[in-house]
């Protein structure tokens, strides 16, 4: 959603007199027109996040992205940051070449995010599961159920359905209760929710199955066996993850932001050890209310399993266990910081690698994770 300009103001008030005299009602003051909005809106290339123009560009061979002659030009710095995306999703490699990975997302119409999820949960056999959640993000699911709102009527008819410290899972349970039941009319009209929201999100759904057939990606589904699904979405979802700081209060890993909260009635709020979430969305950005919108909670092994390079770990006596920069050596002694993508270093059109090897750090990783010790991580971007 985005604020219309003065210019679409004047010409959308034309719309009522166009055909015969009509009357235009304005949904906002004259201060608000005279000093908040714009003269002219801003092209959508240069308001929205470019990674998927980025990996469409790339997928056509052309590697130089900044030379690309869009009808609009964004921005470099843009073209970058959607480039640093791209390479965190692991759509590009270190040599900025477009990966398997990377044509596997074209594939899906969704957004890139949730395409790893899908990719990753192929891999990991929840994909039937990982296909519900993604269907029921892409539809208006507040009309199933508001995360938002804890004491609405609504919300207190599903907390049957509540999955601790998941507000992904409570949304697929909700749908699994959907599918289940034969007359789903009265099911949904008794609960306060939208038929037409499930027949879309059933829609997509089966869009989605097509695809997995096309690509010949296996349709599982791993039971209640949610750590799978978790997991799926811990490997996906680590640029949007986030570190507990008070009471239902998180701190974005990846972005350099304040405190956030989680919404009212959100499934992780019921969790008294969620240290680490992933999140869908932030909602209320620019606002003094920021939320986490649709959180789960994840183990941060899984967080930085993907790019362990982007993190600093530390032991439960906050003692630095890995992953640094430099000279990736086996002996003990290493140094405290590693390079980053976010580091002024990181360029969108290098042609050399961008990091060093880091085979003896996650083999360091791995051995602390056998261990089963409980660890806490920072980016490594952050003072």
């Amino acid at each position: 959603i985005f604020p219309i300009s003065q210019a679409q103001a004047v010409q959308r008030a034309g719309r009522a007199g166009r055909t015969s005299a009509g009357i235009c009602f304005r949904l906002y003051t004259k201060e608000q027109y005279e000093n908040e909005m714009l003269e002219a809106s801003v092209p959508e290339i240069q308001r929205t996040s470019l990674s998927r123009v980025v990996l469409h560009v790339r997928s056509l061979g052309i590697r130089e992205v900044n030379s690309f002659r869009f009808l609009t030009p964004p921005s470099n710095s843009a073209l970058s940051q959607a480039t640093k995306e791209l390479w965190m999703l692991g759509a590009l490699n270190d040599e900025n070449e477009l990966t398997k990975v990377g044509k596997l997302m074209l594939a899906f119409p969704t957004d890139l995010v949730l395409s790893t999820f899908l990719i990753d949960s192929a891999e990991l056999g929840c994909s039937e599961e990982a296909i519900s959640i993604v269907a029921l993000l892409c539809v208006e699911y507040r009309k199933i159920i508001d995360f938002s709102r804890n004491h609405s009527e609504n919300n207190l008819k599903l907390e049957k359905f509540y999955i601790c410290g998941s507000d992904h899972l409570t949304l697929l349970n909700i749908y699994e209760h959907y599918q289940k039941n034969p007359l789903s009319d009265d099911w949904t009209r008794s609960n306060n929710m939208s038929q037409k929201i499930f027949r879309e999100a059933e829609k997509i759904r089966i869009q989605l199955q097509e695809i997995f057939s096309r690509l010949k990606f296996p349709l599982k589904s791993c039971g209640r066996d949610f750590n799978a699904v978790k997991r799926a979405l811990a490997l996906s979802h680590f640029m949007k993850s986030a570190r507990m700081n008070g009471i239902c209060e998180y701190v974005p890993l990846l972005q350099h932001r304040t405190p956030v909260k989680l919404q009212k009635a959100s499934a992780v709020s019921m969790s008294h050890s969620a240290d680490y979430v992933i999140y869908h969305d932030i909602v209320g950005i620019g606002s003094d209310r920021e939320y986490l919108s649709v959180a789960t909670e994840v183990d941060p092994n899984w967080i930085i399993e993907k790019k362990p390079q982007l993190f600093l770990v530390f032991d439960s006596h906050h003692e630095e266990i890995g992953l640094p920069s430099g000279d990736y050596s086996t002996n003990d002694s290493v140094e405290s910081t590693c390079i980053s993508p976010s580091d002024d270093n990181f360029s969108g059109e290098v042609q050399q690698r961008i990091l060093p090897p880091f085979e003896s750090v996650v083999h360091k990783f791995r051995n602390l994770k056998s261990k089963k010790s409980k660890i806490s991580i920072q980016y490594s971007g952050s003072s």
